[in-house]
């Protein structure tokens, strides 16, 4: 999974390059602005749901392992690593969900008159530097949050596993007694 979300970061890194691609274009053959306003849009929205996800990735690993160390089958620096993911990836994913949110807007505010050129540039450009950025962190973090989630779900299953298997002896303890 972690190796798909960083997947879908670089390919939309890759959307926005081509949105403002078009957007260039469109300045010089005006008959491209249509596809800029579509790929722009779409590559935003690509962008909030990617890191959206993301930023739900860690909260649903980090309460397994949370939930792991509070049982004592890992080691709490491992739930408080997690945490420390979350605290320096977040501001990162808020600022880039912010940006990919202004930038379409921006440009419908160019579009319309109510904004300058430039505004929507920036906002764009922000836009893809941010989101290098986050992409940069994320693929920091998921590599080394794959490691702890991975002792995480070991020890959760041997401890599954431990159970069951006393409850199997429980169960033909009380059949052998019968």
């Amino acid at each position: 999974m972690a190796k798909f979300l960083y997947r879908y970061l670089v390919f939309n890194l890759a959307f926005i390059l081509a949105a403002l691609g078009l957007g260039y274009i469109t300045g010089a053959i005006p008959g491209f602005f249509p596809a800029h306003a579509l790929i722009g849009v779409l590559s935003s929205l690509s962008s909030i749901l990617n890191l959206t996800i993301v930023m739900f990735y860690f909260i649903s690993t980090g309460s397994i392992v949370k939930n792991a160390a509070i049982d004592k089958l890992v080691d709490s620096e491992d739930y408080y690593r997690t945490k420390k993911f979350k605290a320096s990836l977040f501001p990162w994913i808020m600022i880039s969900i912010i940006s990919f949110l202004s930038a379409p807007v921006l440009g419908a505010a160019y579009d319309t008159g109510k904004a300058s050129l430039w505004l929507h540039h920036m906002g764009a450009w922000e836009a893809l530097i941010v989101l290098g950025i986050t992409a940069r962190l994320s693929k920091k973090l998921l590599d080394e949050n794959k490691d702890i989630i991975a002792r995480a779900i070991e020890a959760v299953n041997a401890d599954v596993d431990k159970r069951r298997a006393l409850a199997n002896d429980k169960r033909r303890d009380s059949q052998t007694t019968q």
